[in-house]
């Protein structure tokens, strides 16, 4: 399922508090594990748009970093949109991109996964994952002004084949943290073998250096319980 966060999910949203959901493990969904490799940082179990552009070129992007502005615990992960300066081609707009996962894909910069449809399209990163959550919960922070823009969705797999996905539209603007839960929609009733999940900062054209998007407690209830709901609207 996609969602736009100003029209679907979060104007009919659900806060969620109280009462416990059953949890499928999600390795590092705190971001409280981070590691260096090649001079770029990252969290333990994620692939970051820094590691994806050192793989191909010796370039820092620095659009993905660990931040001790985090929901709970010391950290939590902040995505920039960053412009790269890249020579004899100019300069580029380079969204940050966060996706669950261990192998580093070989994509180009210029072309990293912005939106649902481009990880159905690339199909970078995935663990192994047999469970049927229910839905996609995690904090969540967006600094700049509210014409900035990110995605994060989910999409879990049978042997190639998408049996349940999930996604929504980000806005800048939110300077607190705030909960969202994204019911998954499944098409299919078999248990999946993939699990990919991706957090993308910088959907628009122009980057801004004041805009960034914090992420932090990323987990994936098997039940939802709300307690109590609220309508609200992102600024």
């Amino acid at each position: 399922m996609k969602a736009s966060l100003l029209s679907l999910l979060v104007l009919s949203g659900l806060w969620w508090s109280g009462t416990a959901a059953a949890q499928s493990t999600l390795a590092n969904g705190t971001f409280e594990a981070w590691v260096t490799a090649s001079n770029v940082e990252a969290p333990t179990q994620w692939i970051t748009s820094d590691e994806i552009g050192a793989a191909i070129l010796p370039l820092a992007i620095n659009g993905v970093s660990k931040s001790t502005e985090a929901h709970a615990g010391q950290f939590a992960a902040r995505l920039m949109f960053k412009s790269l300066s890249i020579p004899l081609v100019g300069t580029i707009p380079v969204p940050a991109v966060l996706l669950l996962g261990t192998e580093t894909p070989l994509i180009n910069p210029n072309n990293l996964p912005r939106t649902q449809e481009d990880i159905l399209r690339l199909r970078p990163g995935g663990i192994p994952f047999t469970a049927r959550p229910t839905s996609m919960q995690f904090w969540f922070k967006y600094t700049g002004a509210s014409t900035e823009t990110g995605q994060v969705g989910l999409v879990l797999s049978k042997s190639g084949q998408i049996i349940g996905q999930t996604s929504i539209q980000l806005t800048g603007g939110v300077p607190d943290y705030r909960q969202i839960n994204l019911p998954i929609t499944y098409t299919a009733t078999t248990a999946p073998d993939t699990l990919r999940i991706f957090f993308v900062a910088g959907t628009g054209a122009t980057p801004s250096p004041t805009a960034a998007l914090f992420v932090d407690d990323v987990t994936l209830p098997s039940r939802s319980l709300p307690t109590e709901t609220h309508n609200w609207t992102l600024l």
